[in-house]
This record gives structure tokens, sequence and C-alpha cells, in this order.
């Protein structure tokens, strides 16, 4: 199954690492069973299942079988755990662009997480390379700014 190390995000999907042959030549055909947590989940049936049927801490299991037509050879199975996804930054923006020598200058922020985990965000400023602040910037304590730039980090509310 690929990827070896699936998160909540990600479609998974077989892989057949060495095709069945026909003895006879006959042109071989796959049949998926996929199950989640040891139930088997009838609507999947192709080679991908995607990201949306599944869940942080899900294990699946696929099991494919070859057959030619005349009937099936020997199955082979693979299984993944779903593991966490980490959150994603869906907006950042800052304000005023341009600072005057009394604004404060703020970043706003927002970050979804696929695993349905509270989301924390954390601020710092950088002013002419020097980390400074939070989540706002008082342009009125330095006497020039040259440079600034805020970065937003996004992280589970747990702080995994």
């Amino acid at each position: 199954i690929s990827p070896t190390s699936p998160r909540t995000d990600d479609d998974i999907g077989v892989v057949i690492v060495t095709p069945s042959t026909d003895p006879e030549g006959d042109a071989v055909r796959y049949s998926y069973q996929w199950y989640r947590d040891s139930v088997e989940m009838t609507a999947w049936t192709d080679t991908t299942v995607d990201a949306s049927a599944t869940s942080r801490g899900q294990t699946w299991r696929v099991i494919v079988t070859p057959a030619d037509g005349h009937g099936a050879g020997p199955t082979g199975s693979a299984e993944v755990e779903i593991g966490n996804s980490p959150p994603v930054m869906t907006s950042a923006s800052l304000s005023p662009t341009t600072l005057s020598t009394n604004d404060t200058a703020s970043a706003n922020a927002a970050a979804t997480d696929a695993d349905g985990d509270s989301v924390s965000l954390s601020y710092a400023w950088r002013v002419d390379g020097a980390l400074v602040g939070g989540a706002s910037l008082e342009a009125a304590g330095f006497a020039a700014i040259v440079k600034a730039a805020a970065a937003v980090r996004a992280v589970p509310a747990t702080g995994g």
C-alpha cells in the first residue's frame, strides 16, 4: 500500500510489487477487498481508497486476488495504519503592509487540521533579523525599521 506511512489527508492505494503471470498467457485481472479495522468496506473495490474515507488510528488492509477468467490465483495482502496529519495553514495576512512610525502591525492567520484536532497558532516577528514580539508589532519601539517579517506556526493544540 502506498504511501507506506499514510496520514489522514492521503489517498491510499495498491502497489503490485510482483505482477501475476498466467501459464497459458491469459490476461490477469486483479480484484481488491478493502478492510477498515477488520470490517470489509464493500464500497471500495478499486486500487485506491480516497482520503475522505480514512481517519487517524484506523488500520486499512487490502487483499488482492489475481484471476485470469478461468480461476483465481493466490492472494496477496498489505496493511497500513493511518497516522496523524499536521495542521495546514489556510490563510495568513499582515496589516498594514507598510509601517509608519506610530503604526501597529498585526498578523492574522487561520489553519485547519484534517484529523479534527484543535489548532494553536504562534506568531513571531523579525525586525532587521532580530526576533521580537507576538501577534502584533509596535513600530514606535524601533528607531527605524528597515525590514520586518512575521512567521506563523500552526501546531495541534495538544502540542503534538
